[in-house]
């Protein structure tokens, strides 16, 4: 009996006959940010994939200029700061141990400037494929926060030392001229129609390719030792990160961002 798709409201999901699982994040209003929604959407279509036999491969793209602009810093982001929930029910912490012990191929198709988790995220993926016009920027410094998704082990690995620095301490914006030549983006492709080009590719790709070895190997690659201290790190990562949540300095960084996008919108209210 074949599965059925589930419903993430915040996502677009086709069941490719390929056996491509293609999930667009669609919220470009809110830039594809995440929020708890987000991740739910998320754990589910990755869960989907895991269970249908028929899939070899995830596919994440999203729509608008934005890959997505990272965490939600919405006006309830203050309360939530001043008394973080326990992280075993953390959605972000679900969805990287999601990623971290998907059996399959995850594959990424950015066509615009990623922030935060939509950033550190990459690096548990298996193929990462880029546009012109991406940009990485994980601004944990500024926001009086720290690294997460697994971003403090797999990032020096994947991207050396000074970008990793220049991404997570200093919170610089890197373009993808820096980064196309790292160990995480596997090509950059053209803006237009990325998302058409990436599934073309994967799928001319895996019609000849057999799904038990695709997870037998990549199970040796990602070993169960391997996704032990992966494990460890995301809970690590996010143990600090609910601490940094608390302090004055993320409070204040949370009240500088509502009231720039406050100045912003009435600025933009008074040339109508």
């Amino acid at each position: 009996m074949a599965l059925k798709l589930p419903k993430c409201p915040g996502s677009l999901l086709e069941h490719r006959p390929s056996g491509v699982l293609h999930v667009t994040m669609n919220t470009p209003k809110t830039l594809n940010s995440f929020d708890d929604q987000r991740c739910k959407d998320l754990i589910a279509a990755f869960k989907y994939a895991r269970k249908s036999d028929d899939i070899k491969a995830v596919v994440l793209s999203s729509t608008g200029k934005y890959f997505s602009s990272g965490a939600a810093l919405s006006e309830d982001r203050l309360k939530k700061a001043a008394k973080p929930a326990p992280i075993a029910g953390s959605g972000v912490i679900k969805f990287i141990d999601t990623l971290i012990d998907f059996p399959k191929l995850a594959v990424a198709a950015v066509q615009g400037p990623a922030y935060g988790i939509a950033v550190t995220m990459l690096g548990l993926f298996d193929l990462v494929y880029a546009s012109p016009s991406v940009s990485f920027t994980t601004p944990f410094s500024s926001l009086g926060i720290c690294v997460e998704g697994c971003s403090s082990v797999t990032f020096p690995a994947l991207l050396g030392q000074p970008i990793s620095t220049r991404l997570l301490y200093l919170a610089e914006t890197v373009s993808i001229d820096e980064l196309r030549h790292t160990q995480l983006i596997a090509d950059v492709l053209p803006a237009e129609g990325i998302q058409d080009a990436v599934l073309s590719k994967l799928e001319e790709r895996l019609q000849n390719l057999y799904l038990n070895s695709i997870i037998t190997s990549k199970s040796l690659v990602r070993s169960e030792d391997v996704r032990r201290k992966l494990h460890k790190v995301n809970k690590a990562e996010l143990e600090q990160v609910h601490r940094c949540m608390a302090s004055p300095e993320h409070q204040e960084a949370i009240r500088r961002f509502q009231e720039k996008k406050k100045a912003k919108k009435a600025g933009g209210a008074a040339k109508l």
